[in-house]
C-alpha cells in the first residue's frame, strides 16, 4: 500500500508546473494561513529574526497521518527561528477525526504548488529549500523531492519508510537524512533502509534514535539533518544517537555550492561617504563577530541584502564584487564598492 501510494505522489507531482495564485493569506497567531486558489492549505511559519530583505531557507514539512500542520510547526519553530528559515506546513486534504490525512491522488500536486508559491511569496533561497515529513507525510516529502529537483536540495523524513530508492523515486542529485527511532514499528525495516542509504551512495544517511517510538525525534536532530542535506562536505554514515541530544544547536551550513556570505548596502537615499561609513562601522562589527549580516540588513534599512552567494550572485553586483571574492581568505570580512553602494564580503569555504 505505501510503495503504491507513494509510487502515485511521486507521478502527480511531476505533472505540476507553474507558480500558482493565493486565495487569501490571513495571519492565525504566530502563523499565516495560506489557502491557493486550487484549494491547497498550509501554515507558514515566518520567524521573528528574519531581517528585511534576506534571503531565508524554506522548509517544507507535511504532517504525519491524524496529525495537523501545527503539530510540525510547534516542533520546528525554534529551529526555524535559529536557522532563520521559512517553514511552510502542508495539510492534507482527508479529514479525520483526529486531524488530516494524505490524499495521494491530488496532494501531491498542492505540495509543489505550495512549494512554488512560498519560494516566490516569501523570496526564498532556491539553493536552501528541503523537504520535512514525518510518518506518511514522509512518503509525501520523498515524492516532492524526487519528483521535483529544481525544487528542493534534498528531503528529510522522520518516523517513516521514505527512504532513498524506492519504487519510482530517483535521488541521484539529492541529499537526504532518514531518521528513525529505535523503539518506532518502522525500526523494524532498519535494515532494508541500511541497503537503501548504502546503495544511494553519498549524500545520504541513517540516524537512529534510542528510547524513542514514533514520534517526532528531539529538535536538535533537524538542524543537524538540515545542515548535513545542505553541505555536501557534511560526513555519511549511520548514526546512534541518543534520546536528548547532547549538543545545542550548531551554526546553518551555507547551502551547497555558495561559499561566501555577502552584506551589501546601497546608496539609495544616502551619499557614496555615508554608505561608506555604514559600511566600515559594519565591517568592524562583522570582523569582531559582534553582529550579523541579517542585523546589518536591519540596520541599513531599504535595498540592503545579505546572505550566502556563490560567484554567480556576487557577479550580479558587479565585476568588482566577483573579482574582490576572489582574492578574499576565508572566514576574513573585506569590504568593496561596486556599482551602486558597498558590499562587505567573507570566503566561507575552501575551494569555492
Amino acid at each position: 500500500m505505501a510503495r503504491a501510494a507513494l509510487l502515485f505522489c511521486i507521478l502527480a507531482i511531476a505533472a505540476s508546473a507553474e507558480i500558482p495564485k493565493a486565495k487569501s493569506i490571513e495571519k492565525d497567531g504566530d502563523f499565516e494561513n495560506l489557502t491557493l486558489e486550487s484549494g491547497a492549505f498550509a501554515k507558514v511559519y515566518v520567524p521573528k529574526t528574519l531581517a528585511a530583505g534576506a534571503k531565508p531557507g524554506l522548509v517544507v514539512t507535511m504532517h504525519g497521518l491524524g496529525n495537523t500542520p501545527d503539530d510540525n510547526l510547534n516542533w520546528g519553530r525554534a529551529v526555524a527561528d535559529h536557522r532563520r528559515d521559512v517553514w511552510c506546513a502542508v495539510r492534507g486534504s482527508e479529514t479525520m477525526a483526529s486531524g488530516y490525512g494524505w490524499d495521494f491522488a491530488k496532494d501531491p500536486a498542492f505540495v509543489a504548488d505550495l512549494t512554488r508559491f512560498a519560494m516566490a511569496h516569501y523570496k526564498v533561497d532556491p539553493k536552501r529549500v528541503v523537504a520535512h515529513g514525518f510518518s506518511a507525510g514522509g512518503l509525501m516529502a520523498m515524492g516532492a523531492a524526487t519528483g521535483h529537483k529544481d525544487l528542493f536540495a534534498g528531503w528529510l523524513v522522520t518516523a517513516s519508510r521514505g527512504y532513498p530508492g524506492a519504487p519510482g523515486a530517483d535521488p541521484k542529485g539529492l541529499r537526504a537524512v532518514v531518521i528513525i527511532g529505535d523503539q518506532d514499528p518502522v525500526y523494524k525495516v532498519a535494515d532494508e533502509i541500511r541497503a537503501a542509504v548504502k546503495k544511494a551512495g553519498p549524500g545520504f544517511s541513517f540516524w537512529s534514535v534510542k528510547g524513542i517510538g514514533h514520534v517526532l525525534p528531539d529538535a536538535v536532530y533537524l538542524n543537524d539533518a538540515l545542515n548535513y542535506i545542505l553541505d555536501p562536505k557534511s560526513p555519511d554514515g549511520e548514526k546512534t544517537l541518543p534520546q536528548k541530544a547532547d549538543h545545542g544547536l550548531s551554526a546553518a551550513a551555507a547551502p551547497a555550492g555558495s561559499g561566501f556570505t555577502h552584506a551589501f548596502v546601497p546608496f539609495k537615499s544616502r551619499s557614496r561617504l555615508q554608505a561608506k561609513a555604514l559600511a566600515e562601522e559594519w565591517l568592524a562589527k562583522l570582523r569582531k563577530a559582534e553582529a550579523t549580516p541579517e542585523e546589518f540588513v536591519a540596520a541599513a534599512g531599504e535595498g540592503a541584502t545579505a546572505g550566502a552567494a556563490g560567484l554567480e550572485d556576487l557577479a550580479k553586483l558587479g565585476k568588482r564584487a566577483k573579482d574582490k571574492a576572489a582574492t578574499l581568505k576565508p572566514g576574513v570580512w573585506e569590504l568593496a564598492e561596486v556599482d551602486g553602494g558597498f558590499v562587505l564580503l567573507r570566503r566561507d569555504l575552501e575551494g569555492k
